[in-house]
């Protein structure tokens, strides 16, 4: 599913960015993510390095939304990550870009490739007694919907997720 939005500028960082990055964005980056409006864009080198950088800039745009339905924000992260690990480790792309939508439901993650493999994203069940291939599977766990589209030009694969998030948080009041 690609998202029917207007393109926003996109955020992008090279190698050498990515193996700098100490946990904390530029000002001039987190004010493109708040600028952004309910979208965001961010391009990365697909090097492992890349994925707790877009999670963490996934938080600061969870945040600059006003999201604040914790359930919400840990699908949205976990998605992130795993969707950004398998096109690092199972495409052979230069780049990943991650995109960050919201409407009035639901916040949308798309991670798209640049393609490189004959294979595309499947649910398979997790063997436990390997080290990964459970991402997917994690993922398919804690949002409402997910799939991939395939752009037949090249080869593009945009595996998107669906969160769904609750603008309204019930406080707990303990009990008297």
């Amino acid at each position: 599913m690609n998202l029917a939005v207007a393109p926003k500028p996109t955020i992008s960082f090279t190698p050498r960015e990515i193996s700098d990055w100490r946990g904390t964005p530029s000002l001039a980056i987190a004010r493109s993510l708040q600028l952004s409006g309910p979208t965001a864009t961010i391009a990365v080198p697909a090097i492992k390095r890349s994925v707790p950088v877009v999670r963490h800039l996934a938080r600061l745009w969870l945040d600059s939304q006003g999201i604040s339905d914790d359930g919400a924000r840990f699908a949205v992260q976990l998605a992130v990550s795993e969707l950004v690990t398998n096109a690092v480790e199972h495409t052979s792309s230069m780049v990943i870009t991650s995109r960050l939508h919201k409407d009035r439901t639901n916040v949308w993650v798309e991670v798209q490739d640049q393609g490189g493999t004959p294979s595309v994203p499947r649910l398979k069940p997790p063997d436990t007694a390997l080290d990964n291939g459970r991402g997917l599977a994690l993922v398919a766990e804690v949002v409402c919907g997910w799939g991939f589209s395939l752009a037949p030009a090249d080869n593009n694969c945009t595996v998107w997720a669906a969160i769904p998030y609750s603008d309204n948080q019930e406080e707990e009041t303990p009990a008297a």
